[in-house]
């Protein structure tokens, strides 16, 4: 997913946009199991050919998500979210290192449409710019996360009254 930051951005809350890919409705439930983000030191450019931030940039970042009628995730820095890290004073790829690890979630039911990015203050750039996510989600029948909540409470109530 691309999330674009207009030309000379001056606000400070950006929304996402409304994805309709990983927007949860009648016919089905998307549920984010991981998240992670890029900068320009690995891909310089979005699949849009959309130049992306950098890590500094990056930095002045905060996600929160909307989750379940409230922003449950709120201002987590992006750079929280990525498992690709370039070596200090290189800017390029070929000083990086990965990691399999992924930022996993709880069958999270995103609303994206009220989630957003705040600045911590203005990006060094004024041009057109972009953050590339990588969202790992299930698609399952609506109703399915009341389902695991469910069971998740039955197990919690059976847990505690076992243990008096």
């Amino acid at each position: 997913m691309e999330f674009i930051i207009p030309a000379n951005n001056t606000s400070f809350k950006i929304q996402f946009p409304d994805i309709p890919q990983l927007r949860s409705d009648t016919t089905k439930e998307i549920l984010v199991l991981s998240i992670q983000i890029y900068a320009a030191g690995e891909c310089p450019l979005s699949f849009n050919q959309n130049p992306l931030l950098t890590e500094d940039d990056l930095a002045k970042c905060f996600l929160t998500l909307y989750v379940d009628g409230e922003e449950s995730i709120f201002r987590m820095p992006l750079l929280k979210l990525r498992n690709t890290y370039v070596g200090k004073g290189t800017g390029d790829a070929t000083n990086s290192f990965w990691t399999d690890d992924l930022n996993n979630f709880d069958f999270l039911s995103v609303d994206w449409t009220k989630s957003y990015i705040t600045l911590s203050e203005a990006l060094t750039t004024e041009a057109l710019s972009a953050i590339l996510f990588g969202v790992g989600y299930i698609r399952c029948a609506p109703g399915t996360i009341a389902q695991i909540q469910q069971q998740r409470a039955n197990a919690a109530a059976a847990g505690i009254l076992s243990q008096l």
